[in-house]
């Protein structure tokens, strides 16, 4: 074989892998795909699904309003405990998230509120300015609740998304 011939087939292949090295990162580092991230209602056959991609213009979320997103909306987050106190006095999930600030018209029979469970109503709101997203019985969690915020960008299913399943 050629020296020439050789070495040009050399740095081909290193450039092959290389690229291949590098998208392979942006992958797995959910620069490209959803980074595995389901809404609420999404299945799990991505085959026939649609993907929104954040666009320029689409506000991006900062990692302190995620990070605040997540101490509330968590497994074990501010809302999830909330509800879980709330589930634990009243013997039901709350109806909707404001019974965790406000108490209920009705309760059941032999149960009292014992909240508030939150210190304010702002609680219920997200970085981005929107309710947190709530449903019991839960999609995902289908013995519990669901709890989730769509992000900054508001959108189902994107990076931003965070979420207690």
């Amino acid at each position: 074989m050629d020296r020439k011939f050789a070495g040009l087939l050399i740095i081909g292949f290193v450039g092959v892998v290389s690229i291949t090295a590098v998208v392979w990162v942006l992958v797995e580092g959910g620069i490209f795909g959803n980074m595995g991230v389901r809404s609420p209602g999404a299945s799990d056959s991505n085959s026939n699904s649609e993907k929104v991609v954040a666009t320029e213009t689409r506000r991006r979320a900062t990692d302190a309003e995620l990070e605040q997103a997540r101490r509330a909306a968590s497994p074990d987050g501010l809302l999830s405990l909330a509800i879980r106190r709330y589930r634990v006095c009243v013997g039901k999930y709350p109806d909707n998230l404001t019974q965790l600030v406000k108490k209920p018209e009705f309760l059941p029979e032999g149960k009292s509120w014992g909240g508030p469970y939150l210190s304010n109503e702002k609680l219920l709101i997200d970085p981005w300015g929107r309710e947190y997203q709530y449903r019991t019985p839960g999609v995902f969690n289908e013995t519990s609740f669901d709890l989730w915020t769509d992000g900054a960008d508001g959108e189902h299913d994107t990076f931003d998304d965070v979420y207690n399943w």
